[in-house]
């Protein structure tokens, strides 16, 4: 949910919208569900196999049936993920440590109805601070998938519908720094 603003009179349009002052809608919506979902399945990724990575634990022989599962598909649909270069092995490390807690903020944070946080709160710097460093560090990894892709190489990825998940790594906070700059701009108009 958006907020606008009356025209010629600068005017937050609070009761239509369901909007509050700060620019952040006060209620959950669907996109806000699907955000959460998505963040549920970002901390689950996280702990579950980003950690393990970033440590340089084979997958494959690690006893958990789960870790099979993604090695496996990792080394069908996309092998520079499993072949695990220095830089895909301290991404998935950092991400881990510094976007698992994000996850949590920002899933309870939503789950109030405060959307991505209200400015200049934890929650909201923590936003643009993901947002931003995910969106740069997929770039890199898009990359470099591309290039591997264009250089025929046995590391280029087969991904078919694996490219949903792994875009959505990319595209998710481009449409959050969208979102974080729209309600800033609204919550910076003063009203009268």
């Amino acid at each position: 949910m958006t907020c606008c603003i009356q025209p010629n009179h600068h005017e937050f349009v609070k009761e239509k919208q369901g909007c509050a002052p700060d620019g952040v809608a006060d209620k959950m919506t669907v996109v806000d569900t699907l955000l959460v979902c998505f963040f549920i399945f970002c901390l689950w990724g996280n702990i579950s196999v980003d950690i393990w990575m970033g440590f340089d634990v084979d997958l494959s022989d690690t006893g958990f049936e789960f870790h099979k599962i993604v090695y496996q598909q990792g080394a069908q649909y996309d092998p520079l993920f499993v072949h695990n270069s220095p830089y895909m092995r301290w991404s998935a490390l950092l991400t881990a440590i510094f976007y698992a807690p994000y996850y949590i903020f920002a899933t309870r944070s939503l789950l109030n109805g405060d959307g991505l946080g209200k400015k200049n709160s934890l929650t909201r710097n923590y936003s643009w601070f993901y947002s931003i460093g995910m969106f740069l560090n997929m770039s890199v990894v898009l990359l470099l998938e591309f290039r591997e892709y264009y250089a025929n190489s046995k590391l280029a990825p087969r991904m078919g519908l694996y490219w949903i998940p792994c875009g959505a790594y990319w595209f998710i906070p481009f449409l959050l720094l969208f979102r974080m700059y729209k309600e800033d701009y609204h919550a910076d108009i003063k009203v009268d």
